[in-house]
């Protein structure tokens, strides 16, 4: 295993390699991961890695082991342990724990996990999954659910119900096993709005702590031409609206005054709309600037559910973009009103916005000359750092790790380079 550049290390457990996926959950745990180096703080990630079938949680007791940004290797349950343990005996220390995620994650193994050390416990709010097994309360028929806590009546026939009560039952004894030594972290109002409506019980160990803070001035450079250029940011799935976007598109393709642009690391190879690669892996910033460069007027932020927090407003919004969303898209209705940076429709309204030209570039010269400038750029919120900063703990107890816990042979096929050090 790698050696640490510190003396203390966070211990981050989330869904998969950030280093390699795209996402809210990715780019928070790789913004945390850097802003803990940057704090001279090791930042060690563990993820479930089950080679067979990742989402049959009952035997999932691998993990892929990060460290300072490095995958280094992928070992059982009491080979993290082990690790830990022998941090702790080199005076390598853990400072806190963050749960960002507990998809594909068998709770029991990340339990003994915990159980190992006696760091304090920071649990994110990243979506809904403590609520419902559809992470982003979407039903069957791809409506939003009518209900924002599981209901009997309301859920009985929905895929997701049964397993979204086994699962609350495992989290709550998962909670309630870590009481004396856990925080829930919300990163926005609205998050912690609709995670209350559930679990009520949680109310005075929640806090809010948005991912980010606005620095700086930057002014909306002034428009030369009454050519309106809307855009759509983010992965192009329904989810987020792509659906909506593409009947902009094909509504109002012909009309020369409108021009049309998509911004996603993923490109739909269906559509014939231009489409701008962005990918935050390259640069945490590279949304925002894309949007500047491109000089976007409105920004199509229709998720058909209630975002947690949504890293792609605050870009649009430091990009002097209007935004334009709905009242079911949680933190982004709710910042589009507070910052008033833009409009909230209904759908019907947003095809018919754009049916007068010159209303449309009216309204964008109004909000430009209205605004006149905006944040320069978001400061990842460091106040996670300092919370983390609570006295220092060790690991408590040593597993033995028999040979049979050796995965070597199945990983090495997949090309990760595995340090293992197995005891007989």
């Amino acid at each position: 295993m790698a050696t640490l550049k510190s003396t203390k290390y966070v211990l981050s457990v989330t869904f998969g390699d950030y280093k390699n996926t795209i996402g809210g959950v990715a780019k928070v745990v790789a913004t945390h991961q850097e802003m803990f180096n940057k704090a001279g703080v090791s930042y060690i990630c563990i993820f479930p890695f089950n080679i067979s079938n990742r989402k049959h949680k009952k035997n999932n007791r691998y993990w892929g082991v990060i460290v300072d940004g490095e995958l280094e290797q992928v070992c059982s349950t009491e080979q993290v342990i082990n690790f830990l343990f022998d941090l702790g005996n080199r005076g390598i220390m853990c400072e806190c724990i963050h749960v960002h995620h507990l998809l594909y994650v068998n709770i029991e193994e990340l339990s003994a996990i915990i159980r190992s050390l006696s760091a304090y416990v920071f649990f994110y709010i990243h979506d809904y999954y403590t609520i419902c097994m559809s992470t982003k309360l979407i039903c069957d028929d791809g409506c939003l659910c009518e209900r924002d806590f599981l209901d009997n009546e309301k859920c009985h026939s929905c895929r997701y119900y049964s397993e979204s009560i086994v699962f609350r039952s495992r989290f709550v004894s998962f909670v309630a096993e870590f009481k004396n030594r856990i925080s829930f972290i919300a990163p926005s109002d609205a998050c912690k709005k609709w995670f209350l409506k559930q679990y009520k019980e949680y109310e005075d160990k929640i806090i809010v702590v948005y991912h980010q803070t606005l620095e700086g001035e930057y002014k909306i450079p002034e428009r030369t031409n009454n050519r309106i250029k809307v855009g759509y940011v983010g992965v192009p799935i329904a989810a987020k609206g792509w659906e909506q976007f593409k009947k902009l598109y094909y509504d109002y393709q012909e009309n020369q005054k409108l021009e049309f642009v998509y911004f996603s690391s993923l490109i739909d190879t269906s559509v014939d709309i231009r489409h701008v690669q962005v990918n935050f892996q390259e640069s945490l910033s590279a949304m925002q600037d894309a949007l500047r460069r491109e000089h976007v007027d409105y920004v199509i932020l229709w998720s058909v559910w209630p975002e947690t927090y949504s890293y792609t407003y605050y870009e649009s919004y430091c990009a002097g973009c209007c935004v334009i969303t709905n009242p079911s898209s949680g933190n982004m209705a709710d910042q589009v009103c507070k910052m008033k940076t833009g409009l909230v429709l209904r759908e019907e309204e947003l095809f018919s916005f754009f049916k007068d030209i010159n209303s449309v570039a009216e309204f964008r010269d109004k909000y430009i000359f209205n605004k006149k400038s905006v944040c320069n750029r978001l400061i990842e919120n460091e106040k996670i750092i300092s919370l983390s900063n609570g006295d220092l703990s060790a690991p408590i107890k040593k597993f033995n790790v028999s040979v049979q816990d050796s995965i070597a042979g199945p990983f090495l096929k997949l090309g990760y380079k595995l340090k293992l050090s197995i005891k007989k």
